[in-house]
């Protein structure tokens, strides 16, 4: 988990700014524009604009954090050109990006230290990148011009996690050869589960986890999302059918969510059950949904072939989530040897 500490000489305050108003836009944490400020997770403030339509903007973070970057197109779906940085809350810089229209080329992450963690650059958007340079907080490369043995790590943040997030949280090491995964990484995960993964120019191919009891779970797909068998709108279908206070539930819908749509969350344990459904409000709040019957069992999924419980972020009401365009940068922490997490 992070931890969030506020520097009153240093962080700019989460406020409205002195900008025009049309300069200042606020965002909840669906990445929705709102007009409630009080209620942004992050707001945006354009300090510039040019002759030819682009402009430089900052993005305030409620953490304290912030990032300045350039951009054309709106200040609500910004086209990213040139650097952007994200900045530490001591005002150090915490990641810097590089884009030429809109597609990512390069990314320098850091410690808060000062020193670089980690080096990758792209080939196109959307294709993997490629780990040119990893090392430990004092600075101890252990990647250098792609080649190198380099540490895959992840810790899931359990308030946002897809999947149960011990399951999710490990720690492999192996080769790169000219920045992508070869051979066979191992490592563990922290409920103690041995893993041993063999990879083919960064594609993953098999790989097996072995459980304290000595028992060996084999597979080909890292992640299996539970089964639905096309039965996603009917699970969401069923609840709504299900509602133990459907009027005072709508009324709560139609009261504070300004885009009429609620989107639905819920639990699939690691024996197929599912629980724990609630509403999420565009304006951040939840809404426990109580049902008059309990919902249906499926196949649950599988995290390195091994069933976990999955937390699914479900489907809107009227559609499904916009796809995330605000991605926050990589995390590092000096106290476990150089790992990193993030939207690889």
């Amino acid at each position: 988990m992070r931890i969030f500490i506020f520097f009153a000489c240093v962080i700019v305050p989460f406020v409205a700014s002195a900008q025009r108003p049309t300069d200042t836009v606020y965002f909840n944490a669906n990445e929705d524009v709102i007009s409630n400020k009080e209620a942004a997770a992050y707001y945006r403030v354009i300090t510039k604009r040019a002759a030819d339509g682009s402009f430089d903007f900052t993005q305030y973070q409620k953490d304290g954090t912030w990032l300045t970057s350039h951009a054309s197109n709106t200040i609500n779906q910004p086209i990213y050109d040139g650097l952007q940085t994200w900045y530490y809350t001591t005002g150090k810089p915490h990641e810097e990006r590089t884009f030429v229209h809109g597609l990512r080329k390069q990314i320098l992450v850091y410690y808060p230290n000062g020193n670089l963690s980690l080096k990758l650059t792209y080939k196109g958007n959307f294709s993997p990148p490629l780990v040119m340079y990893q090392a430990l907080p004092d600075g101890k490369a252990l990647v250098e011009n792609g080649q190198g043995t380099g540490l895959l790590f992840s810790i899931v943040n359990t308030q946002n996690a897809l999947v149960d997030s011990a399951a999710q949280s490990y720690t492999l090491t192996g080769k790169y050869i000219d920045g992508v995964k070869e051979g066979t990484w191992t490592g563990k995960d922290t409920r103690g589960y041995t893993v041993e993964e063999q990879y083919e120019h960064d594609k993953f191919k098999n790989g097996t986890t072995i459980t304290p009891s000595g028992k060996k779970h084999n597979y080909t797909n890292v992640l299996v999302i539970p089964d639905f068998k096309s039965k996603r709108g009917k699970i969401d279908t069923f609840i709504i059918a299900h509602l133990q206070n459907p009027a005072d539930t709508l009324n709560l819908w139609h009261r504070y969510d300004t885009d009429k749509h609620i989107s639905i969350a819920y639990k699939i344990a690691a024996n197929g059950d599912i629980t724990g459904a609630y509403g999420y409000l565009s304006n951040g709040s939840t809404v426990e949904l109580k049902l008059t019957r309990k919902l249906p069992r499926i196949e649950p999924g599988t995290v390195r072939g091994i069933k976990t419980a999955f937390f699914m972020p479900a489907s809107n009401w009227l559609g499904y989530p916009q796809p995330r365009r605000n991605y926050p940068p990589f995390q590092v922490d000096p106290d476990l040897s150089g790992h990193y997490k993030g939207h690889q």
